[in-house]
């Protein structure tokens, strides 16, 4: 029953909205080389308190394409890189950029599944493109924070939810919201007595499905 109830039925589908915030670069970091803890500079501090505990973000310093995946973010000045650094040397007060590129599925979301992410403000589906494909784009110079319509994503590794990367393109003054049209997991089917409870319309699909 449960196999039934997960088949691609319209009542199956959800819609949800992501959002997609700016950049943000404000203040100066520090790192030792090697290492993997990036500060804030002292008498240019960041502010990093609205990003603590999210996941998703990534780390580049100055105008460097090459960027860090965050591990965590600690508290309002210090950041944990997944790795440490390898530059050639330590930076003190660098420019830096913070800015988020991975996302969750809803919790709901049936992993695998059909889905659909949506660029609500041209009406346009953006192209969702193979993990290594994806990379190679990324690692092409495609890793910038350009106002550029043209956008597309991937799955990206496997949680309990699921988690999609999606290549930046929001004005770098404010965020942006996507639409995310997805296949969520049936509920448990409910027996009461001898009857199941089922949408409107199952039962006949079910017969004709039967009779097929």
């Amino acid at each position: 029953e449960k196999d039934i109830g997960n088949q691609p039925w319209p009542w199956n589908y959800k819609e949800t909205n992501v959002l997609v915030p700016p950049p943000y670069s404000t203040g100066t970091v520090d790192v030792v080389n090697n290492t993997p803890t990036v500060t804030g500079t002292l008498g240019n501090l960041p502010n990093w308190t609205p990003y603590i505990g999210q996941i998703g973000w990534r780390l580049r310093f100055g105008n460097s394409n090459l960027d860090y995946i965050i591990s965590s973010i600690v508290n309002a000045t210090t950041i944990t890189l997944e790795q440490p650094v390898n530059l050639s040397a330590s930076l003190v007060a660098s420019s830096y950029t913070l800015y988020k590129d991975t996302y969750e599925y809803p919790s709901d979301y049936m992993i695998g599944s059909d889905v659909a992410l949506l660029q609500p403000i041209v009406r346009s589906r953006i192209p969702k493109i193979p993990r290594y494909r994806f990379e190679m784009a990324m690692n092409a110079g495609l890793r910038s924070f350009s106002t550029n319509i043209q956008m597309f994503y991937c799955d990206q590794g496997q949680t309990s939810a699921g988690r999609f990367q999606f290549r930046l393109g929001p004005p770098p003054a404010g965020p942006c919201e996507l639409r995310l049209c997805y296949h969520s997991t049936a509920p448990d089917l409910t027996s009461i007595t001898d009857a199941t409870l089922l949408p409107e319309g199952y039962d006949e699909i079910i017969g004709l499905m039967a009779a097929s």
